[in-house]
């Protein structure tokens, strides 16, 4: 796969992705803060996802 993008700007986050994603690759996290001035700050690429990943590990965890 050479890119992979989400565009939070088309979500409603509703969590039916995170309930038919088969390797639990997609999740909810309690980031609610998503303001900003910059549009494209809401469209997450594969190389954010995987920077961040680490974060939202531990925040899993902490549930």
């Amino acid at each position: 796969m050479d890119e992979f993008t989400i565009d939070l700007t088309r979500c409603v986050f509703c969590g039916l992705c995170e309930e038919v994603c088969p390797r639990a690759a997609i999740f909810m996290t309690a980031n609610y803060e998503l303001s900003t001035f910059d549009k494209q700050d809401l469209i997450l690429t594969k190389e954010w996802l995987i920077a961040n990943q680490v974060h939202a590990h531990k925040e899993l965890k902490a549930r």
